[in-house]
């Protein structure tokens, strides 16, 4: 913690603005790493903008997850200044802005539908994960994003339509 706190400050004293990104929360627990990024917060006196996602989340669930981010970030000395919901969806992005604009909180909250594109691999991505040989095409073709594929495993004549 003592290095992180020494690495921000030296950064802080160089910049304007020093923007200080929480864990991915790929972890075993996301309750431990929110539990971390309190504390971290909370250590370097930084604001935050707590993001909580929606993504496969039961309408009634979101708020609540809110909640449960609010309360570990404040009981940890936390500045929350704001809420993102992301990746809601867009059927039900209206009634979980109504459940979370009806908690009660004074901090600004906002509710982002989920948008696959934003998730999307790039064909380079692809080609690279498969150790593949791109055989025609741009180079800027290969930062297209991939939204739909076909896998098989047979002679090319057999799988393409």
């Amino acid at each position: 913690m003592t290095a992180a706190v020494e690495a921000f400050t030296a950064l802080k004293a160089r910049y304007d603005f020093v923007l200080v990104l929480g864990t991915d929360y790929t972890g075993p627990a996301a309750s431990t790493e929110l539990d971390l990024n309190a504390t971290l917060a909370a250590n370097l006196g930084t604001p935050v903008l707590s993001v909580v996602s929606a993504w496969d989340s039961a309408v009634d669930d979101v708020p609540a997850a809110v909640a449960q981010a609010r309360h570990v970030l404040t009981d940890h000395g936390c500045t929350l200044v704001g809420t993102l919901v992301n990746r809601a969806d867009p059927l039900r992005r209206d009634e979980i802005e109504a459940l979370l604009h009806g908690s009660g909180s004074d901090e600004p909250v906002w509710v982002l539908p989920d948008l696959p594109v934003l998730s999307a691999l790039t064909v380079d991505e692809i080609a690279t994960a498969l150790d593949g040989t791109v055989l025609a095409g741009e180079p800027e073709d290969l930062q297209r994003e991939v939204d739909r594929f076909v896998a098989g495993s047979a002679h090319v004549p057999n799988v393409l339509p």
